[in-house]
């Protein structure tokens, strides 16, 4: 009997323990990095939350919902909508956010886990067909950047209200009809001529003027080369003027009539009989100063001569 009484008690007590245990389990709640934890009291939420780390909750009571803060990637592909020209225009968005933890408990009251389905997505939706719609088909590709920030701008406004952070958005694609695509791939490929065009003309014109630039200086040294002969040729033309300047006066100083000291008269080219020059009659002496100058012009004569003889060789 006694030992009946005593193997209930450990039973008791056994129990009593692991009840024990399972109590203070359920009561231990860890919060992992990067998320918040919301506080659910019989179905409610009561609006408090928790941050990372660990926490005591009230065991059958109290649920904690985790919801994620951290950074996060949502995709929506296949976004279509009409351009300012009418052209059927398919994007493709990526978008950075994450949770606001001072809305967290707000948001998971009201909207629930699946936020970005329920309010993200069509945001984004209606904010591509808004912008797409203000931009030609063609400037979503030449003004891509202007594009996403504009929708950048427009999500961040949308989202932020309802606990959701923008952090950045990207476009990762725009895709058209295959009409506009072969009409935008031949005006790319016409421009690219024309640039083409436009460089040949370009270093044609910069060939000619280098063209310019030598053929002036081959005739600016022609024309140097000329004028130098010109003045080569004009120094020789007035040496040779002067030396059949000194060849007239030779002979006319040689034709001009003189006194013979022997009292004879006659000229420098013909000669005169000889006499005694100690004789002098009188009528006069041979003057010295024509007699030099004679004596002069007969020591120039030969190279005179030699001159004019090559003046005419060059003649």
């Amino acid at each position: 009997m006694l030992n009946s009484v005593m193997k209930k008690s450990w039973i008791v007590w056994a129990v009593v323990l692991l009840l024990g245990f399972l109590l203070v389990v359920s009561s231990i709640v860890v919060i992992p990095a990067g998320s918040e934890g919301i506080v659910i009291q019989f179905g409610a939420v009561t609006g408090t939350t928790m941050q990372q780390g660990l926490h005591v909750k009230i065991p059958f009571v109290q649920s904690i919902v985790k919801m994620d803060i951290r950074t996060q990637k949502y995709t929506a592909d296949g976004l279509t909508a009409a351009s300012k020209d009418l052209q059927n225009v398919t994007t493709n968005i990526a978008i950075n956010f994450k949770l606001d933890t001072t809305e967290a408990s707000t948001v998971y009251r009201n909207i629930g886990p699946d936020y970005m389905e329920v309010i993200a997505h069509p945001a984004i939706q209606e904010t591509v067909k808004e912008i797409t719609a203000k931009y030609n088909a063609e400037e979503c590709i030449t003004n891509r950047a202007q594009v996403k920030d504009a929708i950048t701008n427009a999500l961040v406004a949308r989202l932020s209200i309802r606990g959701i952070i923008t952090e950045s958005v990207n476009i990762t694609d725009f895709q058209f009809s295959p009409e506009f695509t072969a009409a935008i791939e031949a005006k790319v490929v016409a421009q690219q001529q024309i640039e083409t065009a436009q460089n040949t003309l370009e270093r044609m014109r910069v060939e000619a003027e280098q063209a310019v630039v030598v053929a002036t200086g081959q005739a600016n040294a022609a024309i140097a080369a000329a004028q130098g002969q010109a003045d080569d040729g004009q120094l020789v033309l007035e040496e040779d003027a002067h030396v059949v300047a000194r060849l007239v006066e030779r002979r006319l100083v040689a034709d001009a009539p003189v006194r013979h000291p022997c009292g004879l008269s006659g000229f420098h080219s013909a000669p005169l009989p000889q006499c005694d020059p100690r004789v002098d009659d009188g009528l006069g002496e041979v003057d010295d100063e024509v007699r030099d100058h004679v004596d002069e012009g007969d020591h120039h004569g030969d190279a005179d001569d030699r001159r004019i003889v090559g003046a005419q060789d060059r003649g």
